[in-house]
């Protein structure tokens, strides 16, 4: 095998060897490193979820600071008048706090009033005897509350439908008067709801009912364009009650393998362009100037004039053999020189 044949072997096994291994270091370096920042991003949009429906609960909870702060609420828990009921509690109650189910406990545990209106159908509703056993309930602590400025909010479930729910102690409106009962706001979480948290937080998101306690957020890839985050979701008793799924483009999976893809492509470039100087370099820098320096040789041995010289040009190792050989006929000559004069 000739040494240009060599040469071509070499440098291509060793590009070969070189941009597989470093292809293979950074594909795994960077789909790795993808993964991370993909598990991450979901996991902060998970979280935006559980963000948006505790603003819900919070927002609720201001509305509902609205009544159990004011004088008229607060004689009301005390002696149910009809006129408060009847001037106060309408369907703008309910469409305008956006809930749908209130209750007004008394200072007993009594329900004093318990309401709910259907804004879909346009119609007053009754309150599902669950409801109200889920607000007496002790385990959920909403009526243990005697402090005026908070609120107990939370998610229940009633029957088989989730609900957010809040629950304030009634004062008078300047908020000095002792605790005189609870108002109970509660708005359903139903496909409805739950669809309005999807479009403020542009995500796709499912609630469905679960017990399984699931803890942190797990991360899980559903195919190749979808990765989800799933996580629980606990009632007012520290109980799982719900399954909370978002759904999420893997643009970021996406964008690596582009990235990924281009960075392989450039690298398979760039080892093909650097194999070819490097062939270039070497055949132009050596190997031709080792077949001049051979076809000279071979031409002084086939005509045996030793009068003649190797072209040598530059300073560098090939020369310094030029420069020897020329320097070996030079001998060679005189050595036939002084064996002629003899004879």
């Amino acid at each position: 095998m000739s040494i240009r044949a060599k040469l071509v072997a070499v440098v291509a096994v060793t590009l070969v060897v070189l941009i597989g291994v470093l292809m293979g270091v950074l594909g795994q370096v960077m789909t790795a490193g993808f993964a991370r920042v993909e598990g991450d991003d979901t996991r902060k949009n998970v979280t935006r979820v559980l963000d948006a429906i505790d603003a819900d609960l919070r927002g609720m909870e201001n509305t509902v600071f609205t009544w159990t702060q004011w004088d008229p609420a607060y004689r009301f828990m005390e002696d149910h008048n009809a006129q408060f009921l009847a001037e106060n509690v309408s369907s703008t109650l309910y469409t305008g706090m956006k809930i749908d189910f209130c209750v007004f406990i008394n200072g007993l545990g009594k329900v004093a009033y318990a309401g709910g209106y259907d804004a879909l159908m346009g119609r007053e509703v009754a309150v599902p005897p669950e409801l109200l056993s889920t607000i007496a309930d002790p385990a959920a602590k909403m009526l243990a509350n005697a402090d005026p400025t908070r609120a107990v909010r939370g998610i229940a479930m009633v029957g088989s439908d989730p609900m957010l729910m809040v629950a304030a102690p009634v004062t008078n409106t300047a908020g000095t008067a002792p605790a005189r009962g609870h108002i109970v706001f509660v708005r359903r979480l139903n496909d409805a709801e739950v669809g309005r948290i999807s479009e403020t937080t542009h995500l796709k998101c499912a609630v469905t009912p679960s017990t399984a306690r699931i803890g942190a957020i797990v991360v899980q890839v559903r195919d190749e364009n979808v990765i989800q985050g799933v996580t629980d979701i606990s009632d007012l008793r520290g109980v799982p009650i719900l399954r909370l799924t978002v759904d999420i483009p893997r643009e970021i999976d996406r964008q690596a393998r582009q990235t990924l893809q281009l960075l392989l492509t450039s690298i398979l470039i760039i080892g093909v362009l650097f194999g070819v100087v490097v062939y270039v370099v070497i055949t132009r820098w050596v190997l031709r100037r080792v077949l001049l320096l051979s076809r000279q040789v071979s031409e002084v041995t086939e005509t045996l004039d030793f009068s003649r010289r190797v072209e040598v040009a530059g300073n560098d190792e090939i020369s310094a053999l030029g420069r020897s050989v020329n320097g070996m006929i030079c001998a060679v000559s005189e050595v036939l020189s002084i064996h002629g004069q003899d004879r």
